[in-house]
């Protein structure tokens, strides 16, 4: 799929990857997200459609990559249907239904992920832009074209980021004579 002129956000959703990586989950998520290299092979794949669905450059975050696609990090995920399951399974209360449990473990969810997002070094440009999770989420549908993507980011056709990828001889703005052109600088011109 080409990032530019090819389909739109929404129709780039793999959503297949996704329920492949989730199957039987609620089994064996309890354990297995428990190590550090279990989690990073899970959002290794998971960030891989991430990207494909946003049309972002290969070098974009995992963490910056999900909140850009609206997409909980799979071990979260794993973990939520397990706790979900659990719940389930003991239910005592009659009064409560499985959509209020549903929707308190995606809250439950959520919020694990905003603490993960906040205390992570990586994607620091995104989440100048994205600090609350939840309301992202929470927003109506809206595509994000190619270039912006780049402006959320901090990838793409910006002087640094090019001459980072040895794509570009230096990061000298060519426009307004600064010596490095971010994206800061591109989109917050003094």
């Amino acid at each position: 799929m080409p990032n530019v002129g090819g389909p739109a956000q929404a129709k780039r959703a793999l959503l297949v990857t996704i329920s492949k990586l989730l199957y039987a989950s609620p089994t064996w998520a309890l354990i297995s997200i428990k190590t550090a290299k279990n989690r990073k092979s899970m959002a290794r794949v998971q960030r891989a459609t991430a990207l494909r669905t946003i049309g972002a450059y290969h070098t974009v975050s995992a963490e910056a990559s999900f909140v850009l696609a609206c997409m909980l990090p799979a071990d979260l995920l794993s973990y939520k249907q397990a706790r979900l399951k659990s719940r389930l399974e003991e239910a005592v209360d009659p009064t409560t239904t499985i959509a209020k449990i549903k929707s308190e473990e995606r809250n439950i969810s959520i919020n694990s992920w905003q603490s993960t997002w906040d205390r992570s070094q990586d994607g620091r440009w995104t989440h100048r832009f994205f600090l609350n999770n939840a309301r992202w989420l929470a927003k109506p549908t809206i595509s994000l074209s190619f270039h912006v993507i780049q402006a959320l980011s901090g990838h793409g056709c910006f002087r640094s980021y090019l001459s980072r990828m040895k794509r570009a001889e230096d990061s000298y703005c060519g426009y307004f004579m600064d010596p490095d052109d971010t994206a800061e600088h591109t989109l917050f011109l003094p």
